[in-house]
């Protein structure tokens, strides 16, 4: 039933599946080994029939490193991978210490996202420089809360791995290179079929040929069509069947148990042959497998050029296109020498600038030491990258046969000086009779120097001269100052108004366009001279305004003489003795006194005023009877 389930999901799955082919990570030229430690987080054979195993893994693993006295540790990678994406669990421990991913490549075998395979890397030579032989638990690596979707199809799986490379005296010459990435083959996926060329090669002998690989979900019970191949010869060993070479072993520690974990090796002597250039590798499964990693020895022997730029000089130089640039190439990292005319191509970003050779053979660990004169056209940028490309003669790369083609570049940015043209934060208008400036000996840019005239004439337009002071990468600069006379500001007069009378507030805006503030503050109660200033930054003047408080007169009339009750009394006056004119209240009456009140009309400033009229009651006359 597995079988069925896991056929038919492949083939809805055929369109999405993708990888992160292996690429090379590092190559080692000269007396170096290698060896693989690890081991795997299952610990059943996902499908074995009976028991049916739990969905569960471990958490932790051990191995241990047991290198030779002579052999000195140069290189260890470590390697983590699993189902899911890697982000579930970035920090792992290795023998305590926590390491995070540098780098993690994901595979998505399966349309649904979330049906995923990683691969993590991180460099820790340093670490296992310093630990050296002994046990190593990796631990704080658990995908189970993660499995679950994996569980249906027996596909979950997680182990650990670490590569190291040693150097050893009594070893031949030998070409190791370590590829990593996260390799998926299924049936309906490049047919079952991944391939590795392992190229740059110039085999000189064939002995102790070897690769090794490690691949994650690999089973001796369930398996079809799988085989590893070089050069189309099927490989098969002890521990790998020639139809089940993912079957769970390990040919470092001869453990046929390394559940869905394989880290074989195969000797391929008999499959390659001296002059080769490439070896052809094939990884092949109908069900879901996965490769993360590659380590191949090899007989080679190739010279191998890289270039390291020393210096750039004459990029200090104001207006200078004119470089001295300098260089080495070497071959360090080789087998063989480098050859008489090897070309280097030299670049600014991606024009092509001249190309030189080598003059003398460099021996394995050599360099050659160029000092080259170049000029940049006024067509590329102040501001690009230098670039010199070994083994290139900007037409083809590459020219000499070397054993990485991927390590001949080396790059540096470069800067450039052209006269820099000083600035200054100064305002080229100002007002008639404003406060003198005396203008700054240094740009807004940097640049130091002196002005003619060096203080802003406050009366007069004219032109200023910065001079630079010697030495720095500038021109003179010219400023114009304008001096705009000084506006009066003109406001509509406020019309004179009585005392106490409500004064509306002065306008912030002049009539012709000038803001500014009033004061004093305004007083109703008596004639005042206000003062305008106009705000900061516009060329007026201050400007003042009189507005008129008129006291306020007491109307005065002749007083009307006591009456007798019901004699005549005549209208009241509606205009006083000192010309107010206005009305009385209440009306007449000659019946009783009364007090009356004179209220001016409006538009005098004037004050109300009263008037008692004393009316007299009548007396009856009365005589003795």
């Amino acid at each position: 039933m597995k079988h069925f389930i896991i056929f038919i999901f492949t083939i809805n799955l055929i369109s999405a599946q993708s990888d992160v082919p292996l690429t090379l990570r590092s190559q080692f030229n000269g007396s170096y080994g290698y060896t693989i430690i690890g081991n795997t987080h299952n610990e059943y054979d996902n499908f074995q029939p009976i028991p049916v195993p739990p969905c569960q893994m471990l958490t932790q693993s051990n191995a241990t490193l047991n290198l030779l006295p002579n052999q000195n540790i140069v290189a260890a990678y470590l390697y983590w991978g699993g189902v899911g994406d890697g982000s579930f669990n970035p920090t792992v421990q290795l023998n305590g210490f926590n390491f995070s991913a540098s780098e993690t490549f994901v595979g998505y075998p399966e349309i649904n996202p979330i049906i995923s395979c990683f691969n993590s890397f991180v460099d820790v030579t340093n670490f296992i420089q310093t630990s050296g032989n002994g046990l190593y638990t990796f631990s704080n690596f658990n995908l189970n809360p993660i499995i679950g979707n994996y569980c249906s199809t027996s596909s979950y799986n997680s182990g650990w791995h670490i590569v190291v490379v040693y150097s050893e005296s009594l070893l031949p010459n030998t070409q190791i290179n370590i590829y990593d990435g996260v390799n998926v083959m299924s049936g309906l996926f490049n047919n079952g079929i991944t391939p590795l060329i392992i190229d740059n090669l110039n085999i000189t002998n064939t002995n102790n040929t070897k690769f090794t690989y490690v691949g994650l979900n690999g089973s001796p019970n369930l398996y079809f069509n799988e085989s590893v191949t070089v050069n189309g010869n099927i490989l098969s060993n002890a521990l790998n069947p020639i139809d089940n070479p993912f079957n769970g072993t390990n040919t470092f520690t001869g453990s046929t148990t390394n559940w869905n974990q394989d880290i074989d090796t195969y000797d391929i002597s008999s499959f390659v042959n001296i002059g080769d250039t490439q070896a052809n590798l094939s990884f092949n499964s109908f069900y879901y497998r996965y490769i993360q990693t590659v380590v191949t020895s090899i007989r080679s022997e190739l010279p191998d050029s890289t270039s390291e730029i020393t210096s750039v000089t004459g990029q200090e130089i104001c207006n200078n296109r004119n470089l001295n640039l300098s260089f080495k190439l070497k071959n360090t990292n080789a087998n063989a020498p480098l050859p008489i005319g090897t070309p280097i191509a030299i670049y600014a970003d991606t024009n092509l600038l001249t190309t030189v050779a080598t003059t003398t053979v460099i021996p394995v660990g050599g360099e050659l030491v160029f000092n080259v004169s170049v000029t940049i056209p006024n067509t590329i940028p102040n501001n690009f990258t230098i670039k010199v490309v070994s083994n290139s003669n900007g037409l083809a790369t590459p020219i000499v046969a070397e054993s990485n083609n991927n390590n001949n570049e080396a790059t540096l940015a470069v800067s450039l000086i052209d006269n820099i043209i000083p600035t200054f934060n100064v305002s080229n208008v100002v007002c008639q009779n404003a406060t003198s400036v005396v203008l700054p000996t240094t740009s807004t840019n940097g640049i130091t120097g002196t002005w003619s005239p060096n203080v802003i004439d406050n009366q007069n337009s004219g032109t200023y001269v910065f001079t630079p002071n010697a030495g720095q990468c500038a021109t003179t600069a010219t400023m114009t100052i304008v001096v705009n006379q000084n506006t009066v500001p003109t406001f509509t007069q406020e019309n004179p108004i009585c005392a106490g009378q409500t004064l509306n507030a002065l306008p912030t805006l002049s009539n012709n366009g000038i803001y500014g503030s009033w004061s004093p503050n305004l007083n109703n109660l008596a004639t005042t001279t206000y003062t305008f200033t106009p705000n900061a930054g516009q060329c007026a003047t201050t400007a003042t305004m009189t507005i008129v408080v008129n006291q306020n007169t007491v109307p005065t009339f002749t007083q009307v003489n006591p009456i007798c009750a019901g004699q005549t009394l005549n209208a009241l006056p509606t205009l006083s003795n000192n010309g107010i004119s206005g009305s009385w209240s209440p009306s007449i009456n000659n019946l009783s006194t009364t007090t009356y009140t004179f209220s001016p009309n409006t538009g005098q400033c004037a004050t109300t005023a009263t008037m008692t009229i004393v009316v007299n009651q009548n007396t009856v006359p009365t005589f003795t009877q």
